[in-house]
Parts: C-alpha cells; sequence; structure tokens
C-alpha cells in the first residue's frame, strides 16, 4: 500500500510539475494509470499468500500439539501392558483410546 501512495505521490507530482507540457502530462498520466493497478493486485496477491502461510502454519501447530500433548493413541496402543487389570479397567482403557482417536481424525478432518 506505501509503495501504492509513493507511486501516486511522484506520479501526481510530476504531472503537477509539468502540466504546461501536454505530450509528457498526457504520457504521465498514461504510465500512472498502468502503474497502479499493477501494484495493488501485486498487494492483494502478497496479503492473501502471507495469509495462506499463516493460516498453513496454524495448521501445523495445531496438529503437532495435539499429537504431541492431548491424544496419544499410538502411545496407547503400542504400550503394552506392564500389570494385570481387571475386564472394567480395560474396557475404560478402550474407550479413552477411542475417544483420543476420535477427537484426533475430527481435528484433521475438520482442518
Amino acid at each position: 500500500m506505501c509503495l501504492a501512495a509513493v507511486a501516486f505521490a511522484v506520479g501526481s507530482g510530476w504531472i503537477i510539475l509539468n502540466w504546461r507540457e501536454g505530450i509528457k502530462v498526457f504520457l504521465g498520466i498514461i504510465s500512472l494509470a498502468r502503474l497502479l493497478p499493477g501494484l495493488s493486485s501485486n498487494t492483494i496477491f502478497l496479503v492473501r499468500e502471507i495469509r495462506r502461510n499463516e493460516q498453513h502454519d496454524s495448521f501445523i501447530n495445531a496438529v503437532t500439539h495435539e499429537l504431541k500433548t492431548r491424544s496419544r493413541p499410538s502411545a496407547c496402543i503400542s504400550k503394552p501392558a506392564t500389570r494385570e487389570v481387571d475386564e472394567a479397567k480395560r474396557r475404560e482403557f478402550y474407550q479413552l483410546m477411542l475417544v483420543d482417536t476420535e477427537r484426533l481424525m475430527g481435528t484433521v478432518d475438520r482442518c
């Protein structure tokens, strides 16, 4: 935006200073008219690209955080039981693993 404002100010200043020389003013107006849309579209493209990169980074950070902290279904599933547990406790563990897995899949599907 600053670049577009500077281009507009320089172009306008040049036109004002050279208003007596018709062909130069005409060429200055044409040059300015061609320059501003290009600068504007480039700025819009860069802003969109920055937002897309921020969304990508946010998604990667969210999934990484989810995998490292809250839901560790792979760790729960792969860790062997070191002691015997009764059937009720085993069902509770399975239920927790299912909830964690569903939450992880929901996070991945949402993003």
